[in-house]
């Protein structure tokens, strides 16, 4: 039987809150038991990302869970925005466009000392796609960050931006290379042992 996926186009976030005036934000999602994020970006709050990520459908892919983070170079990143957004219901918002998705400010944040209850909007677009679609997807996702990772080595401003990318394409190649190793058993396990390893990296950094 053909198993259906999810694609969510992480668009754009608005007005997004920071403490930083030239912060590096990224986006993180989860459904279920699965996690994805988007590069990193530099903005004034205005980050356009037009990313894709793409999900397993399950009996359990019910809410996607969204946090809006900020990039530090030191110390732990900061939360900056969550929402939790029902699959179904982002289905039907986006049958004839994107949605609109209010972030709610997380406990206790503060910003010029006053307290918020919102961080901004975030902008997706969700649809059902099938498996060739799926890997067509994760291809132009890790062709695109191989781009982007070429045009921001030139730069010597965007330190952030390179690590989040790199981290990004090297997450999609290994989504893509999981559903091959499942083929034969003795490959699985290496490989296993190998993606392990990088996940941990990529949490740590």
């Amino acid at each position: 039987m053909e198993q259906n996926h999810f694609a969510l186009q992480v668009i754009r976030v608005h007005r997004a809150s920071s403490h930083t005036k030239d912060a590096a934000f990224y986006v993180e999602v989860k459904l279920a038991n699965s996690y994805r994020k988007t590069g990193i970006l530099n903005g004034n709050g205005e980050p356009i990302w037009n990313a894709t990520v793409t999900f397993s459908q399950t009996e359990a892919s019910t809410v996607f869970k969204i946090r809006l983070k900020e990039a530090r170079k030191l110390g732990r990143d900061n939360l900056i925005g969550l929402a939790e957004v029902n699959v179904d219901g982002l289905l039907v918002d986006c049958d004839e466009d994107n949605a609109r998705v209010v972030l709610s400010a997380p406990t206790g944040f503060l910003l010029n000392r006053k307290r918020q209850s919102s961080t901004g909007s975030i902008y997706l677009h969700l649809k059902n796609v099938d498996t060739l679609n799926r890997a067509k997807i994760e291809i132009e996702t890790a062709e695109k960050s191989t781009e982007r990772i070429r045009t921001l080595t030139s730069r010597t401003d965007s330190t952030m931006e390179v690590i989040g990318t790199v981290i990004e394409a090297a997450e999609v190649i290994i989504e893509m290379i999981d559903g091959v190793a499942k083929i034969h058993p003795l490959f699985n396990l290496s490989w296993q042992a190998t993606s392990a390893l990088f996940k941990l990296s990529s949490y740590l950094s």
